[in-house]
């Protein structure tokens, strides 16, 4: 139940919880991952949505200004041209909080999306280009990791990272030049979050309990 575009409960795996933060996840996307605040949100609400689906899913986002190989992502439905919907939706003028059906629609959308086997792939700018992608990459990974709360990173091996939808998420940040981020929410709704670092290394934060990094109490 959301209200003037806040998540005010959520229903999942049998429990209600009531007057949510904002998020961990939002806040990581916007504070570390410098997206707009209304993008980080959005996505922040799709990852929900993909939790409450039960199935998991992936969300891979990469520069709007550069493209994918195909040698990296194979992606079996594209949208050409690229489709707006959920960012025209998100940054349209706000008229009235309390009802906006067509952001809704476009986070619903894009959640459903995540049904069809593979990785929705955006733009950081929340453009779409495609879903159904496989991440083909087996490249050495760097990475590093860090616990929730903490600023300090220390190195993991890939093999550590339980699940073939996380360690495919981070070897595609690790190939994909500039900007890359992979949002990955498991079966039973915790989220993962992948970041390409200046340094070529790729950054684990998570798992976040209770689906798609929303924080509960303390």
């Amino acid at each position: 139940m959301y209200y003037r575009r806040q998540l005010h409960l959520l229903y999942v795996r049998g429990t209600a919880h009531f007057l949510l933060s904002s998020g961990r996840l939002q806040e990581i996307l916007r504070d570390d991952a410098h997206l707009q605040p209304l993008d980080a949100n959005a996505l922040s609400q799709v990852a929900t949505r993909i939790s409450l689906l039960g199935h998991g899913g992936t969300l891979l986002l990469t520069d709007p200004e550069a493209e994918v190989s195909t040698d990296l992502l194979d992606v079996s439905y594209r949208f050409d041209p690229p489709s707006a919907v959920l960012r025209d939706a998100v940054r349209a003028p706000v008229v009235n909080v309390d009802d906006r059906p067509a952001e809704r629609h476009a986070l619903d959308f894009v959640a459903q999306l995540s049904q069809v086997d593979g990785a929705v792939h955006l733009a950081s700018d929340l453009v779409l280009r495609g879903f159904g992608a496989k991440i083909k990459s087996s490249a050495e990974v760097t990475l590093m990791t860090r616990d929730i709360g903490s600023q300090d990173a220390y190195p993991i091996s890939l093999a550590a990272i339980p699940g073939t939808r996380h360690r495919s998420a981070a070897m595609f940040c690790a190939q994909q030049p500039g900007q890359a981020l992979a949002i990955v929410i498991s079966q039973d709704g915790d989220v993962t979050l992948f970041g390409r670092r200046g340094d070529g290394s790729v950054l684990k934060v998570g798992p976040f309990a209770l689906g798609a990094g929303l924080a509960v109490g303390a």
